[in-house]
């Protein structure tokens, strides 16, 4: 935990000089874009466990996470990225959104290998 708070403490240190820019439009759709690939990976995460028994990749959550510590955890990281994304200037807010993105939807794509089409279920 202390760990976490002195990195978090760094990144605003290191960070103070991109408040003073400004947040578009695109930065928005960017991270509402990240909601909806985290949408889609619940609902499949939801559908596998349910239905497979395939279990879920991310030692945070381990193998058969409820729905409760899924949302939480989801909301959790939407959220801190969000915060993160806006405290970092440009260009380093577009690659850390758009890094996000890309590894959000290679789950997607992962999962719907793994269970042999795109299922959800919330």
């Amino acid at each position: 935990m202390r760990k976490l708070i002195v990195a978090i403490a760094l990144v605003c240190s290191l960070t103070e000089r991109a408040r003073a820019e400004e947040w578009t439009t695109y930065d928005t759709t960017l991270e509402l874009t990240l909601t909806a690939i985290a949408v889609v990976d619940y609902g499949q995460t939801r559908w596998f466990l349910a239905n497979t028994p395939l279990v879920e990749m991310n030692p945070l959550l381990g193998e058969r996470p409820n729905r409760e510590s899924m949302l939480l955890f989801g909301g959790a990281a939407l959220l801190g990225h969000a915060a993160i994304a806006r405290l970092l200037p440009n260009p380093y807010r577009r690659a850390w959104q758009h890094a996000a993105i890309c590894l959000w939807a290679a789950n997607i794509s992962r999962n719907a290998t793994a269970i042999g089409v795109l299922r959800w279920s919330f």
